[in-house]
């Protein structure tokens, strides 16, 4: 292949030696047209070899583009900035199904030398095996509290951000952490604890109609009280008194 990959305006060179990057595709050796001479490129090369086939250009924004995957459930896009004949990168976003039904997204940006790094989770609530048990809104902020179960094996708790993305899920992927939720059947309520904190989901029933729900949160002693919206409630904390869930304590 004979482009120009760094932006000089000049033709450099890309040699095909084999199929040895992701998946058994295309690699290169790239050579850099340097002071009227072709000069191998380490670094360039990395970029041919390390990833899914040979990387793409863009003129426009003088950017190189890779692509790298594992199975279904792990992609990686690089972008990078040539400097002084380097191709440093400048942004790279992992996106990953392997904890589905979450689905995360992690975004690593350069600024200059400043570096930062910021992941999102989102939930999809139509997941195969996902039984969705009690949903409501909170009033204070409108994030939208969810437990479901999945193969109706395990239960799970998660907080959803009016924006789509999960603020806080549980259990949490820690070993040594207690995975189990605590059912109160009297009282109908639901317990967990995460670190220095216990969370109580309650909902209250008078003749077949609820009256309140929300969620208590108890952090180094002190109450806070999370109300939810009652025309959001869609399902019943009650149904997990038929179910059996591995993590799932009732009494």
């Amino acid at each position: 292949m004979y482009k120009d990959f760094n932006f000089d305006g000049i033709k450099d060179l890309a040699i095909m030696d084999g199929q040895f990057s992701c998946y058994h595709g295309p690699s290169f050796r790239i050579y850099l047209e340097i002071n009227n001479k072709l000069t191998f490129s380490p670094e360039f090369t990395r970029l041919a070899q390390e990833y899914c086939g040979m990387f793409q250009t863009n003129n426009k924004t003088k950017t190189i583009h890779t692509i790298t995957k594992s199975g279904c459930c792990w992609h990686q896009y690089s972008t990078f900035k040539i400097v002084n004949n380097i191709p440093p990168p400048t942004l790279i976003i992992e996106e990953s199904a392997g904890n589905a039904p979450f689905y995360s997204t992690t975004t690593t940006e350069w600024d200059r030398n400043k570096k930062s790094k910021k992941t999102t989770k989102t939930l999809d609530l139509e997941y195969d095996g996902l039984s969705k048990i009690l949903s409501f809104n909170l009033i204070k902020n409108q994030k939208q509290v969810v437990l479901f179960s999945m193969n109706d094996l395990a239960l799970n708790y998660a907080l959803i951000k009016p924006n789509g993305t999960v603020e806080f899920s549980f259990p949490v992927e820690m070993t040594g952490v207690d995975s189990n939720f605590k059912l109160n059947k009297t009282k109908n309520t639901l317990t967990f604890k995460n670190k220095n904190a216990t969370y109580q989901i309650y909902q209250t029933s008078k003749e077949s109609k609820v009256s309140t729900i929300g969620i208590l949160v108890t952090i180094n002693g002190r109450n806070y009280d999370l109300k939810g919206i009652l025309n959001s409630i869609e399902g019943n904390l009650e149904i997990l008194k038929d179910l059996k869930l591995n993590n799932l304590i009732s009494k």
